[in-house]
Order: C-alpha cells, then sequence, then structure tokens
C-alpha cells in the first residue's frame, strides 16, 4: 500500500467529535439513520451438492494486510483517498469501514455521483445528500448556499426547519465513491456549502473518497459555471483549450475537470492510498497488461499478440458472456440467442415494486409512486439493476446480480447455465437477516404469490436451477433490495429473481462484475476507460477473448488521459507506473 505524503492539521479533530473518533468513548445516541444499506455480503448456507434455504449476513470478508491499513487509518479519523486498479479490493474495504464507523455511532452518509453508482454501495446520491435537483446547477453558488439553510415554509404557511441543513449539520462522515465521475466544479460547490453552514473546511467533516480515475470520467464538465450558474460555459475564439462563462467567470481548462484539480480537494489534506494487491486475477503477465492499460502505458508488440492470439478456454463463443459498449448490440445479441432455444419453456418473472412513506409524510405520494403502464413498475426505478422481466429458458446462459456465497466464489458476476427447475414450496423460502429483513421477507413472499397467482399451472411454479462455472449448482430465490428515495426517508423496493442473460451485456453494466469467460467487442469504444473497464472484467487470459475490434479499438482512451497520470505520479511516486521488478513498464 503506497502512501503519499501529508502534513497534519493540528486543527483537527477537536473538541467532542475528537473524543467520540479517538478515545471511542460513549456518544449520546445518533439522530435516525437516513440510510439502509445491504451487509457486506451474502452467503447461503449450503454444502456443496444441495442448497439449504437460509440467506444469511455475515461480518464481512476477511482483509489482507494492506486493506486492514487502510481501514485502520479511515478509522484513526483521517480524510482518506484510495484508489486501486479493477479488482483490488476498494468495494471490500469501504464496506468494512461503513461497518466500523456505525458501529461507532457516527452518522455516516455513504453517496455516488448516480443512482446506480449509489445503490450499488447502498447509497444516496450526492445530489441528493447536498438537497440538490438536477437544476440547482444553473443556480448561483449563493443560491444553492441559502436553499440548503434557510426554512422553508409548510403548507400551512408556517415556516419548519430545513432537512438538508440538519442532515449537513449531524453528518460525522461523508463518503463519496466513484469519485471519477464528479467534475471539479460539482467537488468544489459542496466544500463551499459544507464550509458556509458548519464552518471550516468541508464543514470539519471526516471525507473519504475513492475511486479510480483511470476509469470512466465526468460526464459534461463544465456545463455551467460554479459561481454564478451559467447554462454552457462559452468558449472564446482566441483561448484554445479555454472555457469561460458568459458573465466573464473563468477561465476553466477542459483537463481541469477532474476533482483533484478542485481546490477543495487540497482543502480536504487527504492521506492517499494505492491499494495495489489485486485479488480478481493472479496471472502476472495478465495483471501486467492491463495495469498499462490502466496507466495509459502503451502496449508492445508482445502484448498484442498475447491479448489477440492467446489460447483461451474451450467453446468461448458458447460459454462467455460477450460485452458490447451499446445498449441496443447487447440486447439484440441476448434476443436472438434466446430465441435459438426452441426445445424448453419460458419461464417469465415480472419484478415487484412497492414504496414505503415515512408517518407523518405531507408530500404528493403519486409523484414518488407514479407507475409505467407497461409493466406497473416504480417509475423512480427505471434504472435498477434488476430487471423488470426476467425470462428464463433450461440451457440459457445467465450472470448472477448479487453475492451469493463469495468464499465459494458466487458473487456479482458469476456465471452459469440454467439446468432445471426447482417448484416453489411456501415454508421453505430462505430466511433473511440484516437490515430490514422482515420487510425484504415480506416482499420475497409477496413476489412468490404474484408469480404464482399469474401462473396457476403447478408446472409453472418453480425456481431456476443454476450450475455455476465452478461446479456448484443452487436455486435461485427472489431478492429484495431495499433503497432509500434520497433523503426523503421514502423506502423503495424491488424484488426479483437476481439473474441476468448472459450472453452479453454492456460494458458499463458490466462493471464491478467478475466474469470468469468474457468476449470483449470494442467497435464501438466511445468513452476513455472502456477497454479497461472490459479487459479487467476477466480473471484470466484463457477467459478473455477479443472477439471485435482491432488494435486502434483497444487503444481508445485507454487509461484514461495526462492529467491523470501526472496526478497519481505525483500522489504516489513512479514506482505506481513500475512492474513487480522494478522495471519501469514504459514511459509518457
Amino acid at each position: 500500500m503506497a502512501f503519499a505524503a501529508y502534513r497534519p492539521d493540528p486543527s483537527y479533530r477537536a473538541g467532542l467529535y475528537s473524543l467520540k473518533r479517538k478515545n471511542f468513548e460513549p456518544t449520546p445516541p445518533p439522530s435516525p439513520k437516513h440510510q439502509e444499506r445491504e451487509q457486506s455480503y451474502i452467503s447461503i448456507s449450503s454444502d456443496e451438492d444441495e442448497d439449504v434455504p437460509a440467506i444469511q449476513f455475515g461480518s464481512g470478508p476477511r482483509l489482507c494486510p494492506e486493506q486492514q491499513n487502510l481501514v485502520n487509518l479511515i478509522m484513526s479519523g483521517r480524510n482518506v483517498f484510495f484508489t486501486g486498479s479493477a479488482g483490488c479490493g476498494k468495494s471490500t474495504a469501504l464496506k468494512t469501514a461503513i461497518r466500523l464507523l456505525e458501529k461507532q455511532q457516527l452518522n455516516v452518509f455513504v453517496t455516488a455521483p448516480t443512482g446506480i453508482a449509489a445503490l450499488n454501495v447502498g447509497g444516496i446520491t450526492l445530489h441528493s445528500y447536498m438537497g440538490w435537483n438536477t437544476t440547482d446547477a444553473a443556480q448561483s453558488l449563493r443560491a444553492v448556499i441559502v436553499k440548503a439553510t434557510q426554512k422553508r415554509r409548510t403548507s400551512g404557511g408556517n415556516k419548519a426547519p430545513n432537512p438538508t441543513a440538519k442532515r449537513l449539520r449531524q453528518t460525522d462522515v461523508l463518503i463519496i465513491d466513484e469519485i471519477s465521475m464528479i467534475e471539479n466544479n460539482f467537488i468544489t460547490r459542496v466544500e463551499a456549502c459544507l464550509r458556509d453552514i458548519r464552518g471550516g473546511s468541508w464543514g470539519g467533516l471526516q471525507i473519504i473518497v475513492t475511486g479510480d480515475f483511470c476509469q470512466l470520467p465526468p460526464v459534461k464538465p463544465f456545463e455551467h459555471c460554479v459561481e454564478c450558474g451559467a447554462h454552457r460555459i462559452k468558449w472564446r475564439e482566441n483561448d484554445q483549450g479555454k472555457m469561460w462563462c458568459p458573465n466573464g467567470h473563468g477561465p476553466w481548462m477542459e483537463e481541469d475537470k477532474w476533482a483533484f484539480r478542485s481546490p477543495a480537494w487540497k482543502a480536504a489534506n487527504f492521506a492517499c492510498v494505492n491499494l495495489h494487491e489485486i485479488h480478481r486475477q493472479n496471472d502476472e503477465v495478465f495483471i501486467k497488461i492491463l495495469q498499462k492499460c490502466r496507466l495509459g502505458i502503451p502496449f508492445t508488440e508482445d502484448d498484442y499478440q498475447i491479448l489477440f492470439n492467446h489460447e483461451t478456454e474451450p467453446n468461448m463463443e458458447e460459454t462467455a458472456t460477450q460485452l458490447y459498449c451499446l445498449k441496443r448490440d447487447a440486447a439484440v445479441k441476448n434476443a436472438q440467442k434466446f430465441k435459438q432455444i426452441v426445445d424448453h419453456e419460458t419461464y417469465e418473472y415480472k419484478a415487484l415494486d412497492n414504496i414505503i412513506f415515512p408517518e407523518g409524510w405531507q408530500g404528493k405520494k403519486e409523484w414518488y409512486n407514479k407507475r409505467k403502464t407497461s409493466d406497473n413498475t416504480l417509475a423512480k426505478l427505471d434504472d435498477h439493476r434488476f430487471n423488470p422481466k426476467v425470462e428464463t429458458k433450461e440451457s440459457q446462459l445467465v450472470v448472477l446480480q448479487v453475492n451469493l456465497n463469495q468464499e465459494k466464489g458466487l458473487v456479482n458476476g458469476s456465471q452459469g447455465f440454467i439446468v432445471g427447475y426447482d417448484p416453489i414450496k411456501l415454508d421453505e423460502l430462505p430466511n433473511i437477516e440484516g437490515p430490514d429483513a422482515e420487510l425484504r421477507m415480506a416482499e420475497a413472499r409477496k413476489f412468490t404469490h404474484q408469480y404464482m397467482k399469474a401462473n396457476p399451472d403447478q408446472e409453472m411454479q418453480c425456481w431456476p436451477i443454476v450450475q455455476f462455472k465452478n461446479g456448484l449448482r443452487r436455486t435461485i430465490y427472489p431478492v429484495c433490495v431495499v433503497g432509500l428515495q434520497g433523503v426523503t426517508g421514502i423506502k423503495t423496493m424491488r424484488t426479483q429473481i437476481p439473474l441476468l442473460p448472459g450472453w452479453a451485456l454492456t460494458i458499463h453494466k458490466s462493471q464491478g462484475m467478475t466474469l470468469d469467460r468474457v468476449i470483449i467487442n470494442l467497435k464501438k469504444s466511445f468513452e476513455p476507460g472502456q477497454a479497461y473497464v472490459a479487459l479487467s472484467r476477466a480473471t484470466t487470459l484463457r477467459g478473455l477473448k477479443i472477439g471485435g475490434g482491432d488494435r486502434s479499438d483497444l487503444s481508445i482512451g485507454v487509461g484514461g488521459n495526462q492529467e491523470v497520470h501526472e496526478y497519481l505520479r505525483k500522489t504516489f511516486g513512479d514506482g505506481l507506473y513500475a512492474d513487480h521488478q522494478g522495471r519501469t513498464l514504459g514511459s509518457r
């Protein structure tokens, strides 16, 4: 683990907060939690050959030494930025830290830039945490600060405390995931608001930031001026590379879009950690190629030969998941392959969506409870990772969407074939433990009754059985995911069979997955980092095939950009760009 040098802040952790963190003394009961998160992992308790229908939540997987050192650093109270290659265990360390922080009764908020990313870490969007909507970017900085602090009028005309200000003042730890997707101006505004409301840099919060700047970049950076909110900062004709606000603020450079270029980044005085131990792959040759791809180091002729001409697992075309850049290409591939299975019945599972409003809710319920007429799912869950409809057939290739048993290799992305169907027995549904256990259990039962009512034929009342690539065979039961609608306290639930068609996925959908066998198609690569995300899903070279695209497609956007590499070198040193024997992997 590489630590960047930092200077201690003598004023850091003053007063009661310091006592809470460093002395572990009892603290007053925290305000009600604003978030519900999934536990570190789910495991199905069973032996090697048969299922025992009980879903249990563990305390989390065992950490390696560098992960443990990172968690210790976080628990010391420092502001921390940690990064690392895909498969290095960033999420594992983060979930462990969250659990330990909350065990100390600290008010922890986990955030991410998008709803999907937030759901993956059991958090909320950073917009929601700040009390902002998508139009607030067009407001001035002063206006959004006032919005967060001023009292609000109730329906009766009375003034009420601002829930955003209350939330920001009660926060102890703010966690931001997928930092690479958050632009300079946005993070600048977050820090400015916290400083104004609470006082001091970042409002005196502990800030934990994680992500990989070599992966997905910010979307539409500098679309609004950080000062006045003017829409679409314009280019001035004789200022190449500079962006200006129509009201004269600026300039900003395209290369300044990253969060680490924001003054808020420097103000955080992060202890910076790079996790270097890769857990997803153990082939040194493959790991070095992935590192080159991530860090923008040019491939050699040998690298290209290895990637395009290496020996692969048998029957890859039939057993591997294909990754595409565009949604429509993946959808077409899945539809074609599904249609080709003509010897088996189709079992169709429709998602069950529900919503719970907090007691005394005075807002407009119909806005949150709006449903799509096509499938009766909540419009608010349109981007949910579970599909509204899951169609399955025996012999179908599928991908698991949850962690069933990490120790036995049944994780998000595990591939297998449907080998049969297990008759539904209402008294043998899995017992669920952990947060919202009763609620999730009730939703699973509702889902089961809904499915049985829609399929009165007993022969169709079954759950799919999947034979995974590692030889394990499991019945796949419905899983309920509980999420929050921002900071309103409104809970949404989607219950579904956690399987995806396994013939094709988008590269974006595959992020975070571990795929034993994968064929990647980069013909329509359009985003920096797509090639790296796709390649790093594979666990071995034998399980990887480049099935579309050539050398030029592979090089599009590889490894982010020069500014990212300059930052990484400055923060972690040239050692990050060296192989395990200390030789420089390449030069810029």
